[in-house]
This record gives structure tokens, sequence and C-alpha cells, in this order.
């Protein structure tokens, strides 16, 4: 079992602009682990709020990358075709 980690003070100064939910709670997500399923748009922009907040990221998506994906995921141009999602958003 991991051991919690605790807040730094470049942490605290980080994200100060949540400091609203308090302390334990920016602990807490500090300690989280999310894994996400599928890179859509949708997802991306949930890493990227997630990411913010100070959430650990997984992603796991084989897909490649197809125009449907570059039209609607704001990480993504016409030079990622064909190559995986996950790799290429990570």
């Amino acid at each position: 079992m991991e051991l919690e980690k605790e807040i730094s003070e470049e942490e605290l100064i980080l994200y100060d602009r949540q400091r609203f939910i308090g302390i334990d709670v920016q602990k807490r997500l500090i300690n989280s682990k999310v894994m996400i399923n599928c890179m859509s748009a949708i997802n991306t922009e949930l890493a990227k709020n997630l990411i913010l907040s100070g959430v650990n990221i997984y992603i796991y998506d084989s897909a490649l990358i197809n125009e449907i994906d570059v039209e609607t995921n704001f990480l993504l141009t016409s030079e990622d075709l064909n190559k995986k999602r996950s790799e290429v958003i990570a």
C-alpha cells in the first residue's frame, strides 16, 4: 500500500484557486488515481479538468486517430492521423 502524499508548499500555491474546497479535499485529490478508457473529446476535457485539480490520470486507448477525432478533440491535429490516441494525448 502506498503512503499518502502530503501537500507541498508549491502545490498549495499551484492549487490556491481551489482553496475553497479545503486542504483535506485537495490532499485526497492529489492522492487519487483515475484511469480513463477511450480518449474521446469529452474524456479529454474531463482529463484536463482532473489534471488541473491535481488528480493523477492514467490513459488507456488503443484506437487510432481518425478524422472525427481531429475535428472534435482540441489536442489532436491532422498530423496525428493514424497514430494511437493514447500516445498523442499523453
